[in-house]
C-alpha cells in the first residue's frame, strides 16, 4: 500500500512539474528580432536599401529607399510583421532645387480613376474583403482611402491617388479581441 501511494505521489509531482513548464514555454514572450534581422526582412519583402532604422517601444521605424522614392516602414519587434508602409511625398534627387524656386502642387487637371478602379488596384495589393471607400485630399491630393478587412483582427488602409491610380500608403492594424 505505500509503494503505491509512493508511486502516486512521484506520478503527480512528475505531472505538475512537466504541467509548469509547458505553461511556461507558452506563456513565454518571443526576444525581439535584431535591427539586422529586421531590415534583412524587409530588403526581401520589398528590395531596395534601408536608410536607417529607429527602434521605438514595440516597433521599429525604418527608412528605406527604392526607385529614387523613399518609404517609412514600422515593423513589430517581436514578430516582423510590417505594421505600416508609406510612401514619402517627394522623391529623393540629387539635385534638389532651392526651397524658392520650389513652386506648390496643384490639383492634376483631368479626371479622376473610378472608386471601382480603386478598389481594383487595392485588392491587387491587399487581399481582403473592401469594407469602405471615401474620396479625401490628403496633403492637396487628392486620394481614394480603402478600408480592407482581412481577418477578424487584422484590417489594412490603402490610399490611392485619384488621378494617378498609384499606391500611396498600406497601414496595416491589428485589433486586439477585448474580452468582458
Amino acid at each position: 500500500m505505500k509503494k503505491i501511494t509512493v508511486i502516486l505521489l512521484l506520478v503527480f509531482i512528475l505531472g505538475a512539474i512537466v504541467w509548469y513548464g509547458g505553461t511556461k514555454a507558452l506563456n513565454r514572450t518571443p526576444a525581439p528580432l535584431s535591427e539586422d534581422k529586421v531590415s534583412q526582412m524587409v530588403i526581401e519583402k520589398y528590395g531596395g536599401t534601408i536608410k536607417n532604422v529607429r527602434p521605438e517601444q514595440e516597433n521599429y521605424k525604418l527608412t528605406l529607399k527604392k526607385n529614387q522614392m523613399l518609404y517609412d516602414i514600422t515593423v513589430n519587434r517581436r514578430t516582423g510583421e510590417v505594421l505600416s508602409f508609406v510612401k514619402q511625398t517627394s522623391p529623393v534627387t540629387k539635385n534638389r532645387q532651392k526651397p524658392e524656386s520650389i513652386e506648390p502642387q496643384k490639383h492634376k487637371e483631368g479626371t479622376p480613376i473610378t472608386p471601382e478602379k480603386a478598389k481594383e488596384l487595392a485588392a491587387e495589393k491587399v487581399i481582403g474583403t473592401i469594407t469602405s471607400i471615401e474620396l479625401d485630399e490628403d496633403d492637396g491630393q487628392l486620394v481614394y482611402e480603402i478600408d480592407i478587412d482581412q481577418t477578424k483582427t487584422k484590417k489594412a488602409e490603402v490610399v490611392v491617388n485619384a488621378y494617378s491610380g498609384k499606391i500611396e500608403a498600406i497601414t496595416f492594424k491589428t485589433i486586439e479581441d477585448e474580452e468582458d
